[in-house]
């Protein structure tokens, strides 16, 4: 067993824990704010893994917690920059978080809803990341993959609040394949019928993460809080210097390719400047995330789940009793 495999089965056990606990202990609940639900889990990750402020990159979040209500999609989290948001009982949520172990990472996610009006999309949404999973394994073409997402979904319709709607895929979105300190390595696993003659190959690892929405289209906006360090940053850091490639170098000591966000740099980086920040995304070094919608009074889910592709199958590291 590789050494990743077994980093990323420490983490998928810290991830379901955690997951777990947002059930079990009531933090996803209306009344609670979105603020409050990233600092626990955050909280939780540091001291499930034992994180150390001073070799940051041994553990911890593989990317800052994404908790994305009703019309947002995702990319979503809390910011000195945003408004706290209180969760009420009509809302449906996302809840999408990561962990790493030494740079192999978990990436994660469920739908949280408080009214039953809710229940048939949300068990869709389940049903079609199962289902999804169950069509992983070696030598799958992934393009045929989203293909078979793309159909479970377009035969679903369902009530909501005595509207009926047809339920799609978000084009948009896709699931992807992981790497050490990469969130997104090189592979998409489409969420639609397109034409993509690439392959789950053996000792790939998966993020499964169909998007279900009443909605056909997404679209990106305000606000920004997400950063990651571009993967050929070696081939452009000869364009930073001064102030710029000081700060450059402490975010690398920081995240590496991990992707973070603007209260971590904050917190994390000693005398913090954004618009030396600033001028090292607009030299394309790092880059930015927008929050992603749907059109508002439209709905969606989201369940995602980690798979290792083995030579005869795959192991499905991120199942729990949730979901």
């Amino acid at each position: 067993m590789s050494m990743q495999l077994l980093n990323s089965i420490k983490a998928a056990k810290i991830h379901g824990d955690i997951m777990n606990d947002l059930h079990d202990k009531h933090i996803v609940v209306p009344g609670n704010s979105i603020n409050n639900i990233v600092d626990y889990i955050e909280n939780s990750i540091f001291d499930k893994i034992n994180y150390d402020s001073n070799i940051p990159l041994v553990g911890g979040c593989a990317f800052p917690v994404n908790v994305s209500v009703n019309e947002i999609v995702a990319h979503y989290t809390s910011s000195s920059n945003n408004d706290d948001y209180i969760l009420k009982k009509n809302d449906i949520v996302k809840v999408d978080f990561g962990v790493h172990k030494n740079g192999s990472i978990i990436d994660s996610a469920q739908t949280f809803h408080f009214d039953s009006k809710y229940d048939e999309f949300v068990e869709y949404s389940k049903k079609c990341t199962d289902y999804a999973v169950s069509l992983c394994g070696p030598d799958v073409n992934l393009g045929d993959l989203g293909k078979d997402i793309e159909e479970y979904v377009k035969s679903k319709e369902i009530y909501i609040d005595n509207k009926l709607y047809q339920l799609h895929t978000l084009k948009e979105l896709s699931g992807h394949n992981i790497g050490e300190y990469l969130i997104h390595k090189s592979k998409a696993l489409p969420n639609c019928a397109i034409k993509y003659p690439v392959r789950m190959e053996e000792g790939d690892f998966f993020a499964v993460e169909p998007f279900i929405s009443t909605c056909a289209e997404s679209y990106y906006d305000s606000p920004t809080n997400l950063f990651m360090v571009t993967k050929n940053y070696n081939n452009l850091i000869y364009l930073l210097c001064g102030d710029e490639l000081e700060l450059f170098n402490k975010i690398i000591k920081q995240y590496l390719t991990l992707c973070f966000c603007d209260k971590w740099l904050e917190k994390d980086i000693d005398k913090f400047d954004f618009n030396i920040f600033k001028n090292i995304i607009d030299k394309k070094i790092i880059e930015e995330y927008k929050t992603i919608y749907v059109k508002k009074d439209n709905y969606v889910s989201q369940f995602e789940h980690n798979v290792y592709i083995k030579s005869n199958g795959i192991i499905q590291l991120t199942k729990n009793k949730y979901y």
